[in-house]
């Protein structure tokens, strides 16, 4: 399960775990995605996930460059896990997932893997354990991924673990069509770890992709799958008209935000009261795929 707490009440935010814990009481592993400026509140959302006996997944995410190809933003991630990964790793240990959808759809798999090298060795200096790449494109292109690993230029850190991210709008950009089974295939065929990071039924666009059928052939190679998202989702704004909404959660005021175009935003933290939440629509639609 995924949660993005940074917009909600600058990170003071009730995460939910007592709704999470009644409705789907399978889920081990929460990925809780960390605004730079928010690891301070992080420590606080790292703590409760894994009190509640989580495996904790911890996501670097820089919302002004998701998507962006400049390698100086994925070295500037890798430099904040050398700043703040003592102060994240709470009581037992966490998942370093470097950064999240670094690279666009016109990223090259040479430059993709001359960018991961130079930031895993970074965050060597304080992590030993498996690090989560996100695959370039959004977390879509998985071509791309497997041309970065098998390519003359290559990833060469091997102790790390493949995600890919899937929406309707998934696309595979050097193969120029939707994301296909096969190429889900031929990541899990490096014999590298491989996990569905992100899925969800919606999207701004769409690429033809399966999104259903893709969570599914995943689940058939043994790959875990982590739905987007339980709370804070913000894909889109105030008057965007293409404003979607993936909150598995919500409660009478993020309806209430709803309603009046508001960013929708996860309820105050309150000491000794949880929020009243309850599932959303859209969790009838992603549920039954966990």
């Amino acid at each position: 399960m995924n949660l993005q707490p940074s917009y909600s009440s600058e990170g003071n935010a009730d995460l939910g775990w007592e709704c999470l814990k009644k409705v789907l009481p399978a889920i081990t592993t929460v990925r809780i995605l960390v605004e730079p400026d928010k690891c301070n509140q992080a420590v606080r959302w790292v703590r409760e996930a894994q009190d509640e006996g989580y495996d904790v997944i911890v996501c670097y995410n820089k919302s002004v460059v998701v998507g962006s190809s400049d390698p100086a933003e994925l070295l500037a991630a890798a430099n904040w896990w050398v700043d703040h990964y003592a102060q994240l790793k709470g009581t037992t240990a966490i998942t370093v997932n470097l950064m999240n959808e670094w690279g666009g759809h016109d990223m090259q798999p040479d430059v993709y893997a001359d960018a991961c090298n130079q930031a895993l060795a970074i965050v060597r200096q304080v992590y030993e354990d498996r690090v989560i790449l996100d695959a370039p494109g959004y977390g879509q292109g998985a071509t791309a991924l497997l041309r970065a690993l098998t390519g003359n230029k290559r990833i060469v850190d091997r102790n790390i673990m493949l995600s890919m991210h899937v929406y309707p709008s998934a696309y595979d950009a050097l193969t120029g069509k939707a994301l296909q089974n096969k190429a889900l295939r031929k990541l899990a065929g490096t014999g590298l770890p491989c996990m569905v990071g992100e899925f969800g039924s919606k999207a701004t666009q769409s690429s033809g992709a399966s999104w259903s059928g893709l969570v599914d052939f995943s689940k058939s190679l043994n790959w875990p799958v982590l739905a987007w998202c339980w709370a804070a989702d913000n894909t889109g704004g105030p008057g965007d008209p293409n404003r979607i909404d993936m909150n598995m959660i919500e409660s009478p005021t993020m309806i209430q935000q709803k309603e009046s175009g508001q960013y929708v935003e996860i309820d105050p933290l309150v000491s000794g009261k949880a929020a009243p939440y309850v599932t959303s629509s859209y969790f009838e639609e992603v549920a039954p795929r966990l």
